[in-house]
């Protein structure tokens, strides 16, 4: 019989916490929580209008010697666990801090948590993108996770998606994974649960290259652009100053620079070679996905995929 946790002493305080979440539901946020990377022993910082919710099972799934620091511009609205902190359940595991999260980041010690997670739609709560990736990369430790939910579909006068990604690259983050399923139930974020994660990798990129990239990671499984349309959508550089970023394309497969080709149609480069195991290896890749070739060329047009607003006919 598995032990359980020292720390379940509070497990009537968490369902006082969170009324209507049986023990089943929170071991199996708990769970999810440690498949996204959040183990026993770390230092959480999680921030969002929808937190209330994630302190139990972040709880739970640090254990002893974790730490989850909850940021939110009005500590009032989680009297519950404002309660339960300083009643002294939670004294040693949960502060929760009056601040805004970009303040925050910005004054903590350096490489001082091992994960930040936002519990709502990336796009709802920040304006200035770099400077939050910047301040979060501080933030975390060298390979620390940043787990976000950034819906996919846009909003209106809120960053993009591809603003994001090249605000992510920029700092230096690597695209862990993305999966679709339910974070908690999907009770505190956006959309259906779209979780990126991110990896503190301390790669940073130039302003051109995370631009490529974050073009590249927009093209849809099933579906191949060109070198030029990347370059006309970016409105820089040429076809060939695109292959160069992508020949040092740090994060495949999770940015898809297999789904990029030549202008006549042809597989162009991977890896750095033209020829040999490594075009084998993107035309797998490609058919893999459904994108097939023949006699050297892409068999379906209908795959050419387009950026909005670039002319279909100019490849």
């Amino acid at each position: 019989m598995t032990s359980e946790p020292e720390n379940d002493h509070c497990v009537p305080e968490l369902q006082a916490a969170d009324r209507g979440r049986d023990r089943r539901s929170r071991d199996a946020d708990s769970r999810l929580l440690r498949r996204l990377g959040i183990r026993s022993g770390d230092r959480v910082v999680v921030f969002g209008g929808g937190i209330g919710g994630f302190i139990p099972p972040l709880v739970h799934a640090v254990e002893v010697g974790g730490r989850v620091t909850a940021l939110q511009r009005d500590a009032a609205r989680f009297p519950a666990v404002d309660r339960l902190v300083c009643e002294g359940s939670w004294k040693n595991v949960v502060e929760v801090i009056e601040t805004d999260g970009l303040s925050y980041l910005e004054t903590a010690s350096a490489a001082s948590a091992d994960v930040v997670l936002l519990a709502i739609d990336l796009r709802q709560l920040i304006a200035d993108c770099p400077r939050f990736f910047k301040a979060v990369a501080r933030a975390l430790r060298k390979e620390g996770r940043l787990l976000v939910n950034p819906c996919a579909g846009g909003v209106p006068g809120r960053i993009g998606l591809e603003a994001m990604w090249r605000a992510l690259f920029s700092a230096g983050f690597r695209p862990l994974f993305r999966r679709r399923f339910r974070l908690l139930h999907s009770r505190h974020v956006a959309s259906a649960g779209d979780i990126f994660g991110l990896e503190n990798a301390g790669t940073r990129l130039t302003p051109f290259q995370a631009g490529v990239l974050a073009a590249t990671r927009l093209v849809p499984r099933g579906c191949v652009t060109t070198y030029g349309r990347i370059s006309r959508h970016l409105g820089t550089g040429s076809a060939l100053a695109v292959g160069q970023a992508l020949k040092r394309n740090p994060f495949a497969p999770m940015v898809p620079c297999h789904r990029v080709i030549a202008a006549d149609l042809r597989p162009g480069g991977f890896a750095g070679e033209r020829t040999g195991r490594a075009i084998s290896r993107k035309l797998a890749l490609l058919a893999a996905e459904g994108v097939r070739f023949a006699g050297g060329r892409l068999a379906d047009p209908e795959r050419l995929w387009e950026f909005p607003g670039l002319s279909p006919d100019r490849p």
